[in-house]
């Protein structure tokens, strides 16, 4: 008579994800900002980047952009992000951060941009080229 074994699941391949659940995921995200961050000498003014939270989660950056995609870890991390770019903008309206700085940070971390607006006033006076050449 022939054994019968059990298939095993296919592997789907890649790294096991280092968060299993969301409420790991949440714990040491709340832990990044009751702990991690950089402190100014003062100690009145803790900053946050996205590197920092990388770093304090063990993941690299493009991890946390595929995670960001997940809807078991999602809102945290865009509650993180904002409260990232909410505190970048605090402390450079506050002068502990470099302006330069942090316009290049929010411009490649969070989409923002440089618009510039152009108004035309006067009238525009629209010729054929048969009259021109009279």
């Amino acid at each position: 008579m022939a054994k019968k074994t059990k298939a095993k699941a296919k592997n789907k391949g890649g790294r096991p994800p280092k968060y299993k659940t969301a409420a790991a995921f949440t714990r040491k995200t709340n832990e990044y900002f009751e702990k991690g961050g950089a402190k100014t000498k003062d100690g009145k003014f803790t900053l946050y980047t996205v590197q920092g939270y990388c770093v304090w989660l063990d993941i690299t950056r493009q991890t946390l952009m595929r995670y960001k995609d997940d809807e078991r870890f999602s809102d945290t991390i865009k509650r993180a992000l904002e409260r990232i770019e909410q505190n970048n903008l605090e402390g450079t309206a506050l002068g502990y951060l470099n302006p330069a700085i942090i316009i290049f940070n929010l411009k490649n971390n969070f989409g923002w941009k440089d618009t510039q607006s152009i108004e035309h006033s006067g009238t525009v006076k629209i010729q054929k080229l048969e009259e021109i050449l009279k």
